[in-house]
């Protein structure tokens, strides 16, 4: 879990450096985005939404696809079709002699991609609280579900 979180905590901030690295928004940065999203709906917890925000893609992406722009949409569908058709039956596999392991991959990613979409910075204490009260009451929502699920499961 460390490396894969070392490793993409490099990546995005690679990406988020003030090189600023800038992916045109084209088909094939398109088919990525589907292919990005693809890998979320296979992998539990992996954001896609977060991975994009930070390539840039997201923004033209949903532009995009509000405006029903082709250009836009039938490559994500493409990217998304080929990840999920090529990579399920792989994924299922690895989850079934690795599973552990690729859980902690998982994980890795999922918090360095959510370390650089979280604030850094509140110009008041008010929005401090306010984030803070949201982060406490989703995660007490998340956990008593989580708690409801494993009563009705016994």
């Amino acid at each position: 879990m460390i490396l894969s979180l070392v490793f993409a905590v490099l990546l995005f901030t690679g990406l988020n450096s003030s090189i600023n690295i800038q992916i045109a928004a084209n088909t094939l940065t398109y088919f990525f985005a589907g292919s990005i999203w693809g890998l979320s709906m296979i992998l539990p917890g992996l954001s896609s939404s977060s991975l994009l925000i930070l390539t840039g893609i997201y923004q033209p992406m949903t532009a995009g696809i509000a405006a029903l722009d082709f250009r836009v949409i039938l490559p994500l569908l493409a990217g998304l079709s080929v990840t999920a058709l090529t990579l399920s039956r792989i994924v299922h596999d690895m989850f079934e002699k690795k599973r552990g392991l690729i859980l902690k991959i998982i994980i890795g990613i999922v918090i360095a991609s959510t370390l650089f979409i979280l604030p850094a910075f509140f110009p008041t204490a008010l929005q401090l609280s306010v984030s803070l009260l949201c982060f406490i009451s989703g995660y007490a929502l998340a956990r008593g579900m989580d708690m409801k699920k494993e009563k009705l499961m016994i």
